[in-house]
């Protein structure tokens, strides 16, 4: 049995996966996308800096939360 927080992370990233591979033509979106550019090699495997937001509302936004959904699961199969 799939739960909607399940199937909401699959579109989640498929579509975040379509704005970075070309697919969506979306230039107003990709520009919002932040990578993580480290200035030496670290540990840390996050490809995308997420802003910080102060409130629940801020934080949910579509991108940031696409974002921070590919830092946690960077080797989600798609579906």
């Amino acid at each position: 049995m799939n739960l909607l927080s399940d199937h909401r992370l699959i579109l989640d990233l498929t579509f975040f996966e379509n704005i970075l591979c070309g697919k969506t033509d979306s230039p107003s979106l990709l520009q919002h996308v932040n990578f993580t550019v480290p200035a030496r090699p670290t540990r840390n495997i996050a490809l995308f800096t997420v802003p910080s937001s102060d409130t629940n509302y801020l934080n949910n936004k579509p991108l940031p939360r696409c974002m921070r959904q590919a830092n946690q699961k960077p080797n989600t199969p798609n579906t």
